[in-house]
């Protein structure tokens, strides 16, 4: 079945708009190809070329057809439309074939192009969605104009009175509870300005919008939990690759249910740390840097190459090697970092309450990089 998205698909398998896929698919069988998730804002893919480098280092690790990057590029421009921020996520297979491992070369690779809302780290950067649920019951909704993690913004202004902070760009211009009681049901929030939402000047005639509209701010650096897995990472001649198997991944984590836990750290049959269930990690000790050596397993991210690249640009030091219990406990900050996140403060790891002074000078000097040029190098 073709799936929309305001004119715009969701899903697209070989250039078409379906979300069909065969059996005999190498993906879904072996779990043979790749995948890229990557974000999107402002109508782009962020960091494109490092997603291009990593996908095409990977397809010929695994002696797939490299895609074509025109085509590929043409494919993700139709899928991200109008959309102000989505994820993106690339899938190449080795395509379809009878049953066995051998491969055939001349079957073509399979291309799986898909998007979706943000994922809801992003989202719970922006508003206390549970406190205004626990005062307005299920009238509380998340539009997410700003992010646009509501595709069908209108239809819900249309049909639901929308309550607390959409944002945090919005929250900081407007009371509310305080406008609601001046003026009642017509008090509506709509997120909107026109650097985000087309039809600002058409909502603005449709509803009573009370506050300025939102001046963007930098999102404020977010504090985690982070929790040890005891699923251990198998080292592998595909280390550094995102391939599609994801299983240890899986395993580490459903390790834990509770809440508290953003992240839960992995480490190998040796013992040392190599990276989050869905992140690459750095430790900051006496204003130095360090991240795992991943020669042997793990993932080597796309925003871990662009936080190498910040670091190296601001003029700290990095070193590249393994880390053990001590250095984890030893170390002043700890942070993760992955492209959806995109960076995250360790405030407490193993009973250990942890800095985040140059983190946060990190984060800051993040947010003020162009994230759509083409001079990020992805590093294995």
């Amino acid at each position: 079945m073709d799936q929309k998205n305001n004119g715009t698909n969701f899903c697209l398998i070989n250039g078409k708009p379906t979300s069909n896929i065969s059996h005999q698919d190498r993906g879904l069988n072996y779990g043979d190809g790749l995948f890229e998730t990557i974000a999107v804002s402002n109508n782009q893919a962020e960091f494109w070329h490092c997603h291009l480098q990593r996908l095409n280092y990977g397809c010929d690790k695994l002696n797939i057809a490299r895609p074509n990057p025109q085509l590929l590029h043409d494919e993700a421009k139709t899928l991200i439309g109008k959309q102000v921020s989505a994820s993106l996520k690339i899938i190449i297979t080795r395509g379809n074939s009878e049953r066995g491992y051998k491969i055939n070369q001349h079957n073509p690779p399979t291309r799986i192009l898909s998007i979706s809302p943000p994922s809801s780290s992003r989202l719970s950067e922006n508003a206390d969605f549970l406190q205004n649920k626990a005062k307005f019951g299920e009238k509380a909704q998340f539009t997410g104009v700003n992010e646009h993690f509501e595709p069908n913004f209108n239809a819900v202004l249309e049909e639901r009175c929308v309550l607390g902070q959409t944002t945090r760009r919005l929250s900081e211009n407007a009371d509310f509870l305080q406008n609601k009681a001046k003026f009642g049901e017509k008090a509506q929030f709509t997120g909107v300005n026109e650097h985000f939402e087309p039809n600002f000047n058409a909502v603005l005639e449709e509803r009573c919008v009370l506050g300025q509209p939102p001046t963007p701010n930098p999102a404020p650096l977010k504090h985690i939990q982070l929790t040890q897995c005891s699923t251990k990472l198998a080292h592998s001649c595909l280390a550094g690759i995102k391939h599609l198997n994801r299983l240890e991944q899986v395993l580490g984590r459903n390790e834990w249910d509770d809440a508290d836990f953003s992240e839960g750290l992995m480490q190998d049959h040796h013992g040392f740390f190599i990276e989050g269930v869905m992140s690459n990690f750095f430790i900051i000790k006496n204003q130095i840097f360090y991240t795992p050596d991943l020669s042997h397993c793990g993932v080597s991210g796309v925003m871990r190459s662009v936080v190498m690249w910040l670091i190296e640009h601001l003029k700290y030091s990095l070193v590249i090697t393994q880390l053990t219990e001590k250095d984890i406990r030893d170390a002043d900050e700890i942070f993760m970092c992955n492209c959806l996140m995109p960076i995250w403060s360790v405030e407490k790891f193993n009973h250990k309450t942890y800095q985040h002074s140059i983190t946060t000078q990190l984060m800051h000097h993040f947010q003020q990089i162009n994230k759509y040029k083409n001079s990020y190098q992805w590093k294995r």
